[in-house]
């Protein structure tokens, strides 16, 4: 009964700090863009849902017009999110030096022998697909960044990445602790009762910690014991004339770890062919037709495979790794007449961009022919909204699209990706249906199998 009324004591000091705090710090005079009815303090909270929410924001674009507003309260204070600041310029500047389109051509050896190690496995122990796609990017990650040879899963500096996007995963769900609708708690120490939302953050931000040091400590020791692979960290630190900052290099190789969405786009792609065998068939077709038996696709074959390309782009079409794109406003803003107040979320729906019928017809439908042989340069590509615009636009984009590419080309002129069938035959489909909820999470069960 004692913990009970803790409870309540906290949620209503709670409630009366944030009914304080919006009423005066939150409130801006002006016009803002149209959307849902909002409640007292918690605006749109409720209306949020915790699944799919780009649907949602979706339907609400086709209420309340292209821009809209919607009032979630205390949404960044679990979200960590740069401002573009001198150290987010310096820490882009790194990764483009080592991300252009030449720097990643180096490393397509290392593309092609983790794809084709995908293919075994994927052969060897099919039910274990997923875990297999990761090991691939995880380790051309790892290897491309720290010079670091991942030899399993039980990887030490793979588990600690691991655990970081799993914390950034559960951060970026809208409402999944009550800070996030009572911002002022956020001040409560770990120790008063209801504040396990304190003590996960100090978990989160260890695990940080040990991710960003250790395996940059382990390559630091490599170059000194002149034992180094070619990697960013390598590259950087053996190559500069001038003085780098040892932080802002940690935070650039740990950004890398952002292209394990990678996984994502391949796993869409699986589920893609399990149900369009006739996509399988014209892209081996044209494999064979280029490059003959024998030969394995490469990075520079690309522009001779023009459906392969056209697959890979209606994956990221169909299937976005990032349903969403957003940043939180330092200043004020005007849009459209409409003022966005500093500290708003403002979220590009990503999803809502590549299902758009004026854009690409039919969208819900998987259509790879919607890409392939394009010779219209006015033809908005989906690689040109899911890594995002201007100064924010992922340096990663070259690398990413490559080893895709890659898994892609490799997986169709190896396998034959099928449904798992019953015991009278009848073949066994995986749910159609792809949920994105976090960084991590795949809502579908692939039970097919991979057959050379």
């Amino acid at each position: 009964m004692l913990i009970q009324e803790k409870h309540l004591l906290v949620a209503g000091i709670g409630l009366v700090f944030s009914l304080f705090y919006h009423h005066f710090f939150v409130r801006r005079k002006g016009v803002h863009p149209p959307g849902p009815f909002r409640w007292p303090l918690v605006g749109n909270l409720f209306q949020v849902p915790r699944s799919q929410a780009w649907i949602e924001f979706t339907k609400w674009k086709r209420e309340y017009g292209q821009t809209g507003s919607g009032d979630v309260c205390g949404f960044g204070a679990t979200l960590v999110l740069r401002n573009y600041d001198q150290t987010a310029k310096e820490t882009r500047k790194l990764l483009h030096t080592e991300l252009n389109p030449r720097a990643v051509q180096q490393h397509s050896k290392l593309f092609e022998e983790k794809a084709q190690e995908l293919c075994h496995s994927n052969i060897e122990r099919p039910e274990d697909f997923l875990k297999h796609i990761r090991h691939m990017v995880v380790s051309i990650i790892m290897m491309v960044t720290y010079g670091h040879h991942v030899s399993n899963e039980e990887d030490e500096f793979v588990e600690m990445a691991q655990k970081v996007m799993e914390n950034l995963s559960m951060s970026l769900q809208p409402n999944r602790f009550l800070v996030d609708s009572l911002p002022l708690l956020r001040y409560v120490p770990q120790w008063f009762p209801g504040a396990k939302f304190q003590r996960l953050a100090a978990e989160a931000r260890l695990s940080l910690h040990q991710f960003l040091n250790a395996p940059f400590s382990a390559a630091v020791r490599r170059i000194e014991s002149h034992t180094a692979l070619p990697s960013l960290i390598t590259n950087i630190l053996t190559s500069s004339s001038k003085t780098i900052d040892v932080e802002i290099l940690k935070a650039a190789a740990g950004e890398m770890y952002g292209g394990m969405n990678c996984a994502f786009v391949i796993s869409s792609f699986y589920l893609a062919m399990v149900y369009h065998p006739e996509v399988q068939s014209k892209a081996y077709a044209e494999i064979l037709s280029v490059l003959g038996p024998g030969r394995l696709p490469s990075i520079a074959d690309r522009s001779s495979l023009p459906y392969v390309n056209a697959i890979v782009q209606e994956c990221l079409r169909w299937n976005p790794p990032f349903p969403f794109a957003g940043h939180c406003l330092s200043t004020d803003d005007i849009y459209r007449g409409f003022l966005i107040p500093s500290g708003t979320f403002v979220m590009a729906n990503t999803w809502a961009l590549t299902h758009d019928e004026t854009l690409y017809p039919n969208p819900n439908e998987f259509n790879p022919d919607r890409f392939a042989y394009v010779e219209d340069g006015n033809r908005l590509m989906p690689n040109e909204l899911i890594f995002g615009w201007g100064r924010r636009s992922c340096p990663g984009s070259h690398l990413a699209e490559s080893v895709i590419f890659t898994a892609v080309a490799t997986t169709l002129a190896l396998c034959e990706i099928r449904p798992e069938v019953d015991i009278t035959g009848k073949e066994i489909l995986p749910p159609g249906d792809f949920a994105n909820t976090g960084a991590l999470k795949y809502d579908f069960v692939y039970t097919g199998c991979c057959n050379c």
